[in-house]
């Protein structure tokens, strides 16, 4: 479905994003657990955690999340779907849909209490992450697909005369 030639594939955006934020989320995910690991205690991160340790657990993964997959958008948008973004564009698209489903689960984790262990409400919360996954990547492909560019399809051809561009 990747094609090689430099003229670009017929990809819809959305799977181009699709495969941008897998190879983001392994990556940076990666990325994320060494940083974090290094940095942060886990013994702290109990009951007595403060708010820069949970911030640090929570947004250095996913800024470093938001730019890995903003760079493989960047890479992968002329080769799957025929446009280009650009690079900024791209990580702020990323860092956008990576958004979604950390305030879903934020919403999630504060209002569960004692809620936490009963079949119905983890089967809603399983609902909730996925659709908040699928928004994510909806966010993150209608930014991207908005901000983009179509690549030439026709690299020799002629600018017919009277048009813009056709040096008069």
């Amino acid at each position: 479905m990747v094609p090689s030639t430099a003229s670009g594939g017929s990809s819809p955006v959305w799977l181009t994003v699709l495969a941008a934020r897998f190879a983001g989320g392994l990556l940076g995910g990666t990325a994320g657990y060494v940083i974090v690991r290094g940095s942060v205690n886990a013994e702290r991160l109990g009951s007595g955690t403060t708010s820069t340790s949970r911030l640090i657990v929570l947004i250095v993964p996913m800024l470093l999340n938001a730019a890995i997959t903003g760079l493989a958008i960047k890479l992968l948008l002329p080769r799957m779907s025929s446009r280009t973004v650009g690079l900024g564009n791209a990580i702020m698209a990323a860092f956008a849909g990576g958004m979604v489903p950390l305030i879903a689960g934020l919403a999630l984790a504060s209002g569960a209490g004692s809620h936490a262990v009963d079949v119905f409400f983890v089967a809603g919360i399983s609902f909730i992450s996925i659709a908040s996954a699928i928004l994510g990547v909806a966010v993150t492909a209608w930014m991207v697909e908005t901000s983009s560019d179509e690549l030439e399809r026709w690299r020799g051809a002629t600018v017919p005369i009277g048009s813009p561009g056709d040096g008069d």
